[in-house]
C-alpha cells in the first residue's frame, strides 16, 4: 500500500550458455526445458514482481485509523484518515527514507498530534496538532533525520466542551475554542501541546494574571474580563502561553474612562484610561475660548 518503488533484479537466466561447435549434438539442442528454466521462468518471475511493486506504489487510497498508530514504509504518498483524539507518529526518517510522503487528516471534533520518532523534527516543532478537517502533508528531508511539513495549517476553531475557571484552567482535549465559567481567577493553562493555538469565551468577569512565562500578557499587566469577551492563546512551549488576541464583546469600548471631571477655564484634568486593564495617566493643561468652543491642549 503506497510503498515506494525500488529496483528489481532478473536472476536465475543463464549468463554463460555453453559453446556452440556447431556439431549436430543434444548439447547444442534448442529444446523447450532449458528455454523455460533459463528465460521464460526467469522473465515471469521478473515481470511478476514488478507488478506487484506497481500496485503497492500506486495503491493511494486513503486509510482510516481510529487510535494510536505509527506510520510504516507501506503509506508513501498515501492519507491517514484520522477519527478520534490520539497520536499518530511517524516512522524512523532513516528507515523510510529520503522523500517519503505521507497526509495525515483529521475529519472528526477531536485533535490529532502528530509526533516524529524519537527527538526527529517536524520542521522546527517536535509534534503537530491538527484540528477537525485540517491536514498536514510531511516529507522526509534530504539528510534523511528529520520531515519537512509541506503545507501550512489555517487557524480553525472546534468547539469544546465548557471548561470552569481555575487558577490553572484545565482545557479538554476535544476541541480548541471554550466557553469558560466562572470567575475564579486564571494563572496559568494546562499542557496541550507546543504550537496550539486556543480561543476561550468568557462568561462572567474574572482575572487573567501575568506570568513572564505560564500567561503571558501585553504590557505584563493583568486583565479582567466581562461576559462576551474572547481571547486567543498560543503554546508557545509546553504548558506556557502567550495572548495574542483579545476582542471584546460589542457593548464594551477598547478605552474607557475611569474619570471625567468638569472643567473651568485654564483647569487642569488628571485622565485615568484603561486599555486591557493597563492604566494610562494623562495630565496636561487645557485651554478653552470664552464660548467654551475650541481646547487647546
Amino acid at each position: 500500500m503506497g510503498t515506494r518503488y525500488t529496483t528489481t533484479s532478473a536472476s536465475g537466466y543463464n549468463a554463460t550458455p555453453p559453446s556452440d561447435d556447431g556439431s549436430s549434438t543434444d548439447a547444442n539442442k534448442i529444446k523447450w526445458s532449458t528455454i523455460k528454466t533459463k528465460l521464460s521462468d526467469v522473465l515471469k518471475t521478473f515481470s511478476e514482481a514488478i507488478d506487484t511493486k506497481l500496485v503497492n506504489w500506486a495503491d493511494l487510497g486513503p486509510i482510516a485509523k481510529t487510535s494510536a498508530y505509527t506510520v510504516t514504509a507501506a503509506e508513501h504518498l498515501q492519507t491517514i484518515e484520522c477519527t478520534g483524539t490520539f497520536t499518530v507518529t511517524l516512522g524512523a526518517a532513516a528507515s523510510l527514507g529520503a522523500g517519503f510522503t505521507v497526509t495525515v487528516k483529521n475529519i472528526s471534533t477531536g485533535i490529532i498530534t502528530v509526533d516524529g520518532n524519537g527527538s526527529e523534527l517536524l520542521d522546527a516543532s517536535t509534534t503537530i496538532d491538527i484540528a477537525q478537517n485540517q491536514f498536514v502533508i510531511l516529507q522526509v528531508n534530504q539528510a534523511a533525520d528529520g520531515w519537512l511539513v509541506l503545507t501550512t495549517l489555517t487557524a480553525q476553531f472546534t468547539k469544546g466542551s465548557d471548561v470552569a475557571s481555575a487558577s490553572t484552567l484545565a482545557l479538554g482535549s476535544e476541541g480548541n475554542y471554550f466557553d469558560v465559567t466562572g470567575t475564579t481567577p486564571i494563572a496559568a493553562i494546562t499542557y496541550s501541546g507546543a504550537g496550539k493555538l486556543v480561543k476561550l469565551h468568557f462568561d462572567g468577569a474574572l482575572t487573567l494574571t501575568h506570568h513572564a512565562t505560564n500567561l503571558v500578557l501585553p504590557g505584563g499587566a493583568n486583565i479582567t474580563t466581562a461576559a462576551g469577551d474572547e481571547a486567543e492563546f498560543i503554546e508557545y512551549a509546553s504548558g506556557d502561553w502567550r495572548l495574542t488576541n483579545y476582542s471584546e464583546y460589542a457593548g464594551r469600548r477598547g478605552m474607557t474612562l475611569l474619570d471625567h471631571q468638569t472643567a473651568s477655564a485654564s483647569s487642569e484634568i488628571d485622565f485615568a484610561i484603561s486599555l486591557f486593564s493597563l492604566k494610562i495617566t494623562l495630565k496636561k493643561s487645557i485651554f478653552f475660548n470664552a464660548s467654551f468652543e475650541d481646547v487647546w491642549v
